[in-house]
């Protein structure tokens, strides 16, 4: 994969409108695969390749205490930078998405203690 393709591919993320809820979902679910809420956390599970099938929660929670990136090596510098846009577009996303579900929430009243674990996740 080219580093055109990719810087492609993310920009036209920034041509999204934000305050339509249908383009928002779109973004959501281009990159987060599932959200698990814990009493004391949450895991979010993202896609970051083609046809990728969301996890059972039991597997999520196996999958949790292991993981395969001990098996891989170091990536070199240049791809660590592509690496860290992704994740870090990733993470916004995922920042947007808990405030959006957290403003939905407070709506429904749901109480803001409960909440501040959410938010300050992200």
């Amino acid at each position: 994969m080219k580093e055109e393709f990719v810087r492609f591919w993310l920009l036209r993320f920034r041509k999204l409108d934000m305050t339509q809820p249908e383009q928002r979902q779109a973004l959501v679910d281009t990159f987060i695969n599932a959200i698990y809420l814990y009493d004391d956390k949450v895991l979010i599970t993202f896609n970051y390749k083609e046809g990728t099938e969301t996890i059972t929660f039991g597997e999520a929670v196996k999958a949790e205490k292991s993981s395969d990136m001990s098996a891989r090596g170091a990536p070199d510098f240049e791809r660590q930078i592509v690496r860290f846009g992704v994740l870090s577009l990733c993470r916004k996303a995922a920042a947007h998405f808990l405030h959006t579900v957290c403003t939905f929430a407070r709506i429904r009243g749901f109480s803001a203690h409960g909440l501040h674990s959410l938010l300050s996740f992200a």
